[in-house]
């Protein structure tokens, strides 16, 4: 996608330059990369130069990246101070990666594990783009609810207004009969059907609960990871609709922003019951030993 108009830069500050932008090839790793130059005057302090890949902005594709990608995994900075052509490291502390989601091109959908016949349960759904990023702009339509079960007691169709920030919850399901079903949730309007998780229905007095204990912030190696503590609980509770969760960033109390994290932590727990619209977190961190490993 180098040579197609996807690609933007701009300036913002005091500095009184332009940016001229290319593409460039060479060879190696960083065969392909893009160039932004100064031209007509010199950075101060505080000025920022912003590089989109990927601008939709004159209708051209975005591209494909997930919003947890570390950052030294696909994008590296290089810069040439002195105007001579020898490029040198960007600090990762100068670098901020950020991923911008598309909009709503399908649900997540998230029931309980196992429910018995006849009982009433709750059906999570969640609007995210194609990469299962959690958008910034609202969708708004009608939803068409339906199960693999023909006999389950579930709403035909639904509205999910704008104001609900692509969240809503499907109320008073049922299924009758014993053993494994999904819920299916489609536009109106047309559009990719999404199923959910496996709803176990079964009289057996068991339950199961979901939940990720090992979630990364950028603060987790030097930066090296992207989104905050609340951006991550956002996602677990709004978009995975897990039970429980912890985020664990390396170098345990002593890090920074082990006190953030813990601050945000408890801003989201939310105590109750197990399943029932509540979401246990938890204070964790990540210590990797003497031999460099996760515990």
């Amino acid at each position: 996608t180098h040579n197609r108009s996807n690609l933007s830069a701009s300036l913002t500050g005091t500095a009184a330059a332009t940016l001229e932008l290319s593409a460039e090839f060479g060879v190696g790793p960083l065969s392909t990369f893009m160039v932004a130059t100064l031209c007509g005057g010199n950075l101060t302090q505080g000025d920022t130069i912003t590089i989109v890949y990927g601008d939709r902005t004159w209708g051209e594709d975005g591209i494909a990246v997930q919003k947890v990608a570390p950052t030294p995994d696909l994008f590296v900075a290089h810069v040439d101070i002195e105007g001579n052509g020898e490029y040198h490291p960007l600090d990762d502390r100068n670098l901020d990666l950020t991923v911008l989601p598309g909009p709503v091109t399908q649900f997540n959908v998230v029931g309980p594990a196992i429910v018995k016949p006849g009982q009433s349960f709750s059906v999570k759904i969640s609007g995210t783009d194609a990469f299962r990023n959690r958008p910034e702009s609202s969708w708004e339509g009608g939803l068409r609810v339906s199960c693999s079960d023909s006999s389950t007691s579930v709403p035909g169709g639904i509205r999910l207004l704008a104001e609900e920030n692509n969240r809503t919850a499907v109320s008073e399901v049922r299924v009758k009969t014993e053993g494994i079903h999904r819920l299916s949730v489609e536009p109106e309007a047309g559009g990719e059907r999404s199923v959910s998780n496996p709803i176990w229905c079964t009289n057996r007095d068991l339950q199961v609960y979901f939940g990720d204990l090992h979630c990364h912030s950028f603060y987790h190696g030097n930066g090296r990871s992207l989104g905050t503590p609340e951006e991550g609980y956002l996602y677990g509770r709004d978009v995975a609709g897990l039970d429980f969760m912890g985020i664990t960033d390396g170098g345990g109390y002593n890090s920074e922003g082990w006190v953030e994290t813990q601050e945000v932590t408890n801003q989201f727990y939310e105590p109750g019951n197990l399943g029932a619209e509540k979401v246990v977190r938890q204070r964790l961190f990540e210590w990797w030993g003497d031999r460099d490993k996760d515990k």
